[in-house]
């Protein structure tokens, strides 16, 4: 009771709000500083209080680090090779910090071509409600890429894997990117930190070379297959953690697992663009005409986080590879202080599933009457039953 009543601001904070608060963009600058900003501050406090004073009873660990063995690697003529036992990776400091050669270890296949994993800077004369080509007289102009201009690589041996760290200047901000490598995982991570320049959106490029008449994704509520267009060129469609693209013509695929919603688009040359950074502040037509229909005004004052990785296929769907599963396990990267998000009550982690692409995300005392609620998610309805354990609960019955 005593932590319920110490959450009870934050929580009706939180219940009255709707989706036009705490997204960044989607209320006037007002707004957010002077009550979105101080609210969830307050928030964060209280729920800080609350699991420092529980953290030494009943914390676990979400993810624990266990120390593997560094991939091989070494530097030449501005260039940084990698080798795992999944793939062989070069960087270029003159090419910006990407990705100018990824091959598969035996047969040489090429999974990227160059430049990949680059930086594009748009000018972007949306807003809140449309991006720049959603409407006449708007802007959706490249105005420069990481990939022009040189850069130094700093590479980073840890315990736990290596880390390849680069900076770039775009439209007067700078972007620091991040790779994390590992060779026990095909997983490459990825890291996007900055703020993008008053009216131009950043996306991360990739050369990916798969011709695909589809795109697979998982949307609120499940799994959409969507076309690379519709309605607009290119059309940046939603996800929630993941896209999978795969070959029509022998099946191999590239997998882009996030740890937060964003955006990406696909042309069929094979052209992959995920949305990292936006600071559009109102939609402008012709470059004056600020239009009627969508007031609303927002600028980004603050640098962001942008987290993905990449996954490649050789065969099979996003079942086949389990590629919901890949993606929640990207929540807490490597760059993460371990300490964060590691409190998880007793009776969360003793609640559990026999399938692993069936989750309990919340397990809560029911707030009217007896009983516990146990929230399951999963990214599509389960073919076979279910079967859920509570160790510590005597079940007697479930609805």
């Amino acid at each position: 009771r005593e932590t319920a009543k110490a959450l009870a601001p934050a929580w009706w904070n939180a219940v009255v709000s709707n989706h036009h608060d705490f997204i960044t963009g989607t209320s006037p600058d007002e707004v957010v500083e002077g009550e979105q900003i101080p609210w969830l501050e307050q928030a964060a406090d209280s729920v800080r209080a609350i699991t420092d004073r529980l953290a030494g009873v009943v914390s676990v660990p979400l993810s624990q680090d266990v120390q593997a063995a560094l991939p091989e690697w070494h530097r030449q003529d501005g260039r940084v090779r990698i080798e795992t036992p999944f793939y062989v990776i070069e960087l270029a400091e003159d090419a910006g910090g990407t990705i100018v050669n990824l091959q598969s270890p035996e047969p040489h296949n090429q999974l990227l071509a160059s430049p990949s994993n680059d930086l594009i800077s748009y000018r972007d004369s949306g807003g809140l409600w449309r991006m720049g080509y959603e409407f006449r007289g708007g802007t959706w102009k490249e105005a420069a890429r990481a990939s022009q201009q040189p850069t130094q690589l700093e590479v980073r041996e840890h315990d736990n894997g290596l880390e390849i760290v680069c900076a770039t200047e775009l439209g007067g901000e700078t972007i620091r990117r991040r790779m994390w490598f590992r060779d026990d995982t095909p997983v490459i991570r990825c890291r996007v930190e900055g703020r993008a320049a008053e009216g131009h959106s950043v996306v991360v490029h990739f050369a990916t070379d798969l011709s695909s008449s589809k795109l697979t994704m998982d949307t609120p509520g499940g799994v959409a297959i969507r076309p690379p267009t519709r309605f607009y060129d290119p059309t940046f469609w939603p996800l929630q953690r993941f896209v999978h693209l795969q070959d029509d013509r022998d099946g191999r695929g590239l997998a882009l697992l996030q740890s937060m919603p964003g955006a990406v688009s696909y042309q069929p040359e094979g052209t992959l663009e995920l949305v990292a950074l936006r600071n559009a502040p109102r939609e402008t037509a012709f470059g004056v005409i600020k239009l009627p229909a969508n007031p609303a005004s927002g600028h980004e004052t603050e640098s962001t986080t942008f987290d993905y990785a990449l996954l490649f296929t050789s065969v099979g769907d996003w079942r086949d590879n389990g590629i919901p599963e890949m993606s929640r396990s990207i929540a807490f990267g490597p760059w993460e202080d371990p300490e964060r998000g590691a409190l998880q009550t007793s009776a969360a982690t003793d609640v559990t599933t026999d399938r692993s692409d069936v989750w309990v995300t919340a397990v809560k005392p029911a707030s009217r009457g007896d009983g516990v609620i146990v929230r399951l998610t999963a990214p599509a309805v389960p073919e076979t039953p279910v079967t859920v354990t509570a160790r510590y609960l005597q079940v007697t019955g479930a609805f």
